[in-house]
């Protein structure tokens, strides 16, 4: 680590000579150790490193930003003259800047090197259940160990550390993953239990002989991927202040306004006790915050970089140095209800674990996606899995028209999430 911290400094030394005025630097150095497991035999553990340096100029009032994988003084000393010359050409912008506060702090949570032993055991405790079960695990099973340090200095005096180490798990063409440190128990390896049987997966699918409007369960699996990736930017207001070619934003000026159903309450915790994986800082230099976002379907706070923060008089609040994905860990509460009990509550609609080509429109909110992974309901039962199924509807609207919210959540390491029931969507 200290290897890095020095080419950080040397970094922010280079680019002062070069004129700037206020600069960051920030490294971040990922190993990874992994385990997998495929057609009975385990495979050849593996370890493999990667790295980045993420470096930043300020002059007056004009800022450039160069990112370069592999750092080394050679790479890193004509990172400078790239970044210096585009500072000279950059526009000026007076919301540019750096993390002002000085702080220094060094976080280390997790276990630093792999548990190999406890890796292996790991993964055949899973495969004898999954053998138990009446399965055959067909894709390649992975366990990997995960540790990632970062560093972050500037001008003003930031001195950040992290050492954070992690298990993530799960099927190697899956989107389904899983974190935890099992050092705390191998029981926080099992992944989430669906409210059904496997053996549905198995059935002939069904085809749709009419489309109907019905209601729509979302997995936490789908919720993970669906909500929380893009999402219009709506916890985001960089729109407002010249990103993304100035689009009004929907949401900047609704704090204390109802923006979804009463029932819905949203936050980003990248401290929960919960969380294992989450950066304590961004790699702008702002400590981690937790932030409730959304509470009891009123909007309480969005989330801010520094550019952003500084131009709406704002504090940063969140992980991300880049605009656009900044929600780092999705909390939403449960419900009351358990999961088997809102499908019994349901007439007619679909369970849903992935939606392609579904990024709603921004102005509009309306969207319309392929289902996959999606399970039939019918008089409160799963009648099967349903073949070549579309889901239209209105993100706003939907959001509006929450039916409810499980009480059982699955935490993945990163998140918290239940099962959400929305009412009026067209299955077609």
């Amino acid at each position: 680590m200290k290897e890095y911290k020095d080419l950080a400094q040397y970094a922010i030394e280079q680019l002062k000579r070069q004129g700037a005025q206020d600069i960051s630097c920030y490294v971040s150095i990922d190993t990874n150790t992994e385990a997998s497991y495929e057609q009975g035999d385990f495979s050849m553990l593996r370890t493999f490193q990667s790295s980045e340096l993420c470096l930043k100029g300020v002059a007056n009032q004009q800022a450039a930003e160069v990112r370069i994988s592999s750092p080394t003084r050679e790479t890193v000393d004509r990172a400078v003259e790239e970044c210096a010359a585009q500072i000279r050409r950059a526009a000026a912008d007076p919301y540019e800047g750096i993390a002002e506060k000085a702080v220094r702090q060094n976080f280390c949570r997790g276990p630093e090197g792999p548990d190999v032993d406890a890796m292996l055991y790991g993964i055949q405790q899973l495969m004898n259940e999954e053998e138990q079960a009446g399965e055959t695990l067909l894709e390649p099973y992975t366990l990997v160990h995960r540790l990632r340090q970062e560093v972050c200095l500037n001008t003003n005096g930031v001195e950040l550390e992290s050492c954070l180490g992690f298990y993530s798990t799960g099927l190697e063409q899956s989107t389904s993953s899983h974190t935890a440190d099992i050092s705390h128990g191998l029981s926080a390896l099992k992944q989430m239990e669906e409210p059904y049987q496997r053996s549905i997966w198995k059935s002939e699918p069904i085809t749709l002989s009419e489309s109907f409007d019905g209601t729509l369960i979302f997995s936490p699996r789908m919720l993970r991927l669906y909500w929380w990736l893009n999402h219009m930017g709506l916890f985001s207001p960089d729109a407002t202040i010249g990103f993304r070619g100035k689009r009004k934003h929907l949401w900047v000026n609704k704090f204390g306004q109802q923006v979804t159903s009463p029932c819905f309450n949203l936050s980003n915790r990248p401290l929960d006790e919960n969380v294992c994986c989450s950066s304590p800082f961004s790699p702008e230099g702002y400590l981690s915050q937790n932030t409730d976002l959304i509470k009891d379907g009123i909007l309480q706070e969005l989330l801010y970089t520094g550019r952003c923060a500084r131009a709406l008089g704002r504090e940063a609040n969140c992980a991300a140095s880049r605009e656009g994905i900044l929600i780092t860990n999705t909390f939403i509460q449960p419900g009351k209800q358990s999961i088997r009990d809102m499908i019994s509550g349901v007439e007619k609609g679909v369970l849903v674990h992935s939606l392609k080509g579904t990024i709603p429109r921004e102005e509009s909110g309306d969207f319309s996606g392929l289902a996959v992974n999606a399970l039939l309901i019918k008089n409160g039962e799963i009648q099967g899995l349903l073949k070549n199924t579309t889901i239209r509807g209105n993100f706003y609207d939907m959001h509006q028209n929450i039916r409810g919210l499980s009480r059982e959540r699955w935490y993945t390491g990163n998140d918290a999430i239940p099962w959400i029931a929305f009412n009026g969507l067209t299955i077609e």
